[in-house]
C-alpha cells in the first residue's frame, strides 16, 4: 500500500533533486527517492561487498581501493592513451544508458 509522507528537504538535497530531474535521469522527486532507498537497501543487504554502484562511478571500500592501487602499480607502464577516444566511448555509453 502506498503511503504519502511529508519530508523537509535541506537546500542541498533540494538542489540535487532538481538537478537530477532537470537532467532527465529521473522523471520526478519520487523516482529520486526510490532510487536512493533502493541503494540503501542494497547496501544494507550487502555489507560485505567491495563496491556499491551509486551510478556512473562505484564507491569503493578502503580495502578494495588499496588492492586496485596495488594491482595498478604492479601492472607496469601504461601504453598509448587517446583521451578523445575515451571521451567518445563514455558519451556513447551515457547515451545508451539514457535509452
Amino acid at each position: 500500500m502506498a503511503k504519502t509522507a511529508s519530508v523537509r528537504l535541506t537546500d542541498h538535497v533540494e538542489r540535487f533533486i532538481e538537478e537530477q530531474t532537470a537532467s532527465g535521469r529521473y522523471a520526478s522527486l519520487q523516482e529520486v527517492f526510490e532510487a536512493g532507498i533502493e541503494l540503501l537497501e542494497r547496501r544494507e543487504q550487502n555489507d560485505d561487498i567491495d563496491t556499491l554502484d551509486f551510478g556512473p562511478a562505484p564507491v569503493w571500500t578502503r580495502e578494495a581501493l588499496e588492492e586496485a592501487i596495488r594491482e595498478g602499480e604492479e601492472s607496469g607502464i601504461a601504453g598509448p592513451f587517446d583521451v578523445d577516444e575515451l571521451i567518445s566511448e563514455l558519451k556513447l555509453e551515457r547515451e545508451t544508458r539514457k535509452r
